[in-house]
This record gives structure tokens, sequence and C-alpha cells, in this order.
């Protein structure tokens, strides 16, 4: 599949979000089900998205952000409880 990039980061992007409203049905962390969905779509198994060093480079971007975005929220919320 050798289509533009807006179509295979828009296809990546909802993979991502499937990926992670079915890793909370599971009960597994969020980032499990983003991952795996990746796997999936990309060259090792359906070869959906060819990933390019781009599209590489912004879900690195991507993920760092999320990461960092949620761990304080995540910490503060642990050493907090009630």
């Amino acid at each position: 599949m050798h289509e533009s990039i807006e179509l295979q980061m828009s296809l990546l992007l909802a993979v991502a979000l499937a990926g992670h409203l079915l890793s909370g049905l599971v009960r597994q962390p969020a980032v499990v089900g983003q991952i795996l969905a990746g796997l999936i779509v990309g060259p090792s198994v359906f070869g959906w998205i060819t990933y390019t060093t781009f599209v590489a480079n912004i879900a690195l971007v991507l993920m760092s952000l999320i990461t960092t975005l949620i761990v304080p929220i995540v910490l503060r919320n642990w050493l907090y409880r009630s």
C-alpha cells in the first residue's frame, strides 16, 4: 500500500485509537493496544503502512508527548489518593 502520507497517518491514528479502546476492554494499558495496533498494520503483518522515516519520527514524537502529559497526572493521583 503506497498511498499518500496523509492516508497512512490517518489509518495509523484510527487503528491506534481502536487499539487503545480494545486494550481498555481487556484491562491492559492503552500503550499496549497502540503498539499492537501499530505492529498489525505495519509491514510486519498486513503491510498497510510502509513506515518511512517521517512516519516513524511523528509516531515517536506523539508517543513521547502523550507519555510526558499522562505520567505527571498518574503520579499526582497516586501520591494524593485518599
